[in-house]
């Protein structure tokens, strides 16, 4: 998806009736590509130097912020304007980026003081914020077009010990357990 989203990311919570949860580690791995775009339309050529950047930033109130971010960075040089506007040819200039693929994994023990909020039939939130920019350097006359997307998985590893289970004889009343 294009960047400047801001979405909801729910994910299940640990399920008591498995067990006792003895520990949470959580993985997010941004995507995406980063597209720049420049056609120098001057009557000479020019040196620009282009910059992008991809920040995607993780929030919850279960842990500290994350941030993923990638920059990117080209000089190139184009001559004159060739007449046409298509971002190619020797005016022009396309060029894609990616696909990034970075993670970053929020340990148990970042977690471990929260690990009753994991725990529950139901959900817990985090927050996607993914935002793109770019900035170009250089003099002349030029069009300049970035596109970016990214997408992110969450995984989400519960460690727990498993809940035993027991029978009681009616014959002999006795209660026996097992993992």
């Amino acid at each position: 998806r294009f960047t400047n989203f801001n979405l909801p990311l729910n994910l299940q919570k640990f399920d008591p009736a498995l067990g006792t949860l003895t520990a949470v580690e959580i993985s997010l791995t941004r995507t995406g590509t980063q597209t720049l775009r420049y056609e120098n339309r001057d009557t000479i050529g020019w040196n620009v130097s282009l910059m992008g950047t991809t920040t995607l930033v993780v929030s919850s109130s279960l842990f500290v912020d994350k941030t993923i971010q990638s920059v990117v960075n080209d000089n190139v040089f184009r001559t004159a304007y060739d007449g046409v506007l298509n971002y190619s040819g020797s005016s022009g200039y396309r060029r894609t980026f990616g696909p990034f693929a970075e993670t970053v994994t929020i340990p148990s023990s970042e977690l471990s003081s929260n690990l009753a909020m994991f725990i529950g039939t139901d959900q817990f939130s985090m927050n996607a914020n993914a935002t793109g920019s770019a900035l170009v350097m250089g003099s002349g006359d030029f069009v300049f077009v970035i596109s970016t997307q990214a997408g992110l998985q969450a995984r989400v590893t519960y460690t727990y010990n498993v809940a035993p289970v027991c029978n009681l004889s009616l014959s002999s009343s006795a209660l026996t357990c097992s993992n």
